[in-house]
């Protein structure tokens, strides 16, 4: 298994975006995922987050369905940003209970590190006004989080943006902003060629939404039957 990462650098602005969106969502935990890149000192670079949809959300516990975990990674592919820039965090809210981890949030921790093997997990809590960092398989070790601004390059930064375009079914994208400086036929460029791609990730999520309807249809039925027997 490759190093734990020893920290997290993020810009302040998504910090504070981070904070804001959880602080807004009152006192239910809500959860989401953050994407980026590794440095070779062992740290981990922040690019930005996403929070899906919640099947289930309160005081105490929050989930998302793992076809968000999927769509994200479509769309990462698509964009052309993977295998640079990858799942790299999960994080959740604590509002007003503090920075840890419960031993339900570490079993669901060691659930998503097939995801990644280097994956933190982040703690926001908007109450105090601060996000805390762990790592390791267990996520025991508490690691410092730096405020940065990151230094992108405008094709990546442009492509981190469009996220917000491809996946319209997540409640909150947190990105960079688009460069000041690009040009319209570098984004027109861009965009053109992912619509496509874009499709077929409409087509994808479709797709799965008819067969989980199926099968719960499918389940329902044999529930019915079982009780007539």
């Amino acid at each position: 298994m490759k190093p734990s990462v020893i920290k997290c650098i993020m810009s302040p602005k998504i910090y504070q975006a981070a904070l804001e969106f959880t602080a807004n969502a009152e006192r239910d935990e809500w959860g989401g995922i953050g994407i980026g890149s590794y440095t070779r000192a062992g740290e981990v670079l922040l690019k930005g987050m996403v929070f899906p949809p919640q099947y289930r959300h309160n005081l105490a516990y929050c989930a998302f369905e793992s076809k968000y975990v999927a769509l994200l990674k479509f769309a990462l592919e698509d964009l052309g940003l993977r295998p640079q820039i990858q799942l790299v965090a999960w994080i959740h809210s604590h509002a007003g209970h503090g920075i840890f981890l419960s031993d339900m949030d570490q079993q669901t921790f060691a659930e998503l590190l097939g995801e990644n093997e280097r994956l933190i997990a982040l703690v926001a809590e908007p109450v105090q006004g601060e996000i805390g960092a762990f790592s390791g398989t267990l996520a025991d070790q508490r690691i410092g989080i730096e405020q940065r601004e990151l230094i992108l390059k405008e094709e990546e930064r442009i492509r981190l943006a469009l996220l917000e375009w491809m996946l319209p079914e997540m409640v909150k994208i947190l990105m960079p902003p688009m460069p000041t400086s690009y040009s319209v036929e570098n984004l027109l460029d861009v965009t053109i060629s992912l619509a496509e791609k874009i499709v077929k990730l409409r087509q994808w999520l479709a797709a799965y939404e008819l067969g989980r309807q199926a099968d719960q249809a499918a389940a329902a039925e044999g529930a019915v039957s079982a009780d007539d027997d």
